[in-house]
């Protein structure tokens, strides 16, 4: 015999499978969460302003756009990232000072399109 489940079934055993996995549900009905356990609410009590650090890019020409994606901060303090639509012979990699905001670019080739910024830190990836 052929048995045949409906989408409705399958939506249902899906959510009991993820409810299971996550520990929803086992919490029992007499237990409360004490205050000090509950953590506070982020950025309650404090303001965060942001500000421009550098103008790293402009609109190519070429692609009538620019797009800048990352960025990545590594321990050291230096912060890159990449212009996914950099035409080629434009910086796609570009590393900013942080203290300062100048910039420079770091790596570009003439078909890639970058779309993400990774590192790798133990790798001596920096090329020139």
């Amino acid at each position: 015999m052929t048995m045949f489940r409906t989408p409705r079934a399958l939506a249902g055993l899906a959510v009991l499978g993820l409810l299971t996995l996550t520990g929803c549900g086992t919490q029992t009905a007499g237990h409360t969460a004490t205050t000090a356990s509950k953590p506070a609410p982020p950025g309650e009590g404090r303001s965060i302003r942001a500000t421009q650090l550098a103008h790293v890019t402009d609109v190519h020409e070429a692609t009538g756009m620019t797009l800048l994606e990352g960025p990545v901060l590594i321990g050291d303090g230096s912060l890159y990232v990449v212009d996914v639509t950099a035409p080629p012979g434009e910086p796609k990699l570009i590393s900013v000072d942080v203290a300062t905001g100048k910039h420079e670019g770091v790596y570009t080739d003439k078909t890639g399109a970058y779309t993400s910024a990774q590192i790798r830190d133990h790798l001596n990836w920096r090329c020139r």
